[in-house]
């Protein structure tokens, strides 16, 4: 038995959903990350509805996720 415990969390950053998943064996550890993660600090680029994107890069880029751009897809089955 693995005996792995991890947390999942998830957020939006600009018009993306940002997944982190933290994996460990140490319960303490991964609490200890979670905290760590509420000190992280986004650029104003990653504001959801102020974000520039970085440079010129625009915030979303219109119908961009057609298939012909998707590298992968993952269904959940409930």
């Amino acid at each position: 038995m693995a005996q792995l415990h991890w947390y999942v969390v998830a957020t939006q950053i600009r018009c993306h959903a940002i997944e982190i998943v933290l994996t460990s064996r140490d319960t303490q550890l991964l609490a200890s990350l979670l905290r760590d993660l509420d000190k992280m600090i986004l650029t104003a680029e990653a504001s959801p509805t102020a974000g520039t994107g970085g440079a010129n890069f625009p915030v979303c880029m219109k119908d961009y996720a057609r298939n012909e751009n998707i590298l992968a897809k993952h269904s959940i089955r409930r």
